[in-house]
């Protein structure tokens, strides 16, 4: 019953939703595909900054941004996650959120700034990094194999 919850029927759901109105949804999916396919080694992270320090206590809010060059890819084609916690002895990323970044504005030049606040829960050291994904209504499962960049 729980396979069938979590798999089949969004599984059903995300075919429906491809194969209305004359395959319209499943017709673009695959066009973007391509052109994602063909532009992917394109995109370059080319900053990724706050104005706090390493360390941070609890309750403070402060803003991430990315600024990121996507090419002829649109802002829409991609998901671009800010992943973050405390830091371990060894500066690894442990007990690790994420969070949506959302664009602010382009330069003209296809770098886009992306952003996102977030509120510390904890104190002590801090770290983070972005993960850029595919971005497409009709993807059931948003992770395309080698379809990934970290900084």
């Amino acid at each position: 019953k729980e396979y069938t919850k979590k798999i089949y029927s969004p599984l059903s759901a995300n075919v429906k939703k491809l194969t209305d109105n004359n395959l319209y949804l499943l017709k673009n999916l695959v066009s973007w595909k391509k052109n994602i396919y063909n532009n992917w080694d394109n995109i370059e992270i080319k900053s990724i900054t706050t104005d706090k320090k390493s360390e941070i206590y609890i309750g403070e809010r402060f803003e991430i941004k990315a600024q990121i060059y996507l090419g002829s890819l649109d802002v829409n084609d991609v998901s671009v996650i800010l992943y973050y916690g405390e830091l371990d002895s060894e500066e690894n990323i442990v007990n690790a959120q994420t969070k949506e970044m959302h664009p602010l504005k382009t330069d003209g030049n296809s770098i886009i700034t992306f952003s996102a606040f977030i509120e510390s829960n904890t104190s002590g050291l801090f770290g983070y990094n972005i993960r850029i994904l595919p971005k497409h209504e009709g993807l059931l499962n948003k992770r395309i194999e080698g379809l990934i960049k970290i900084g």
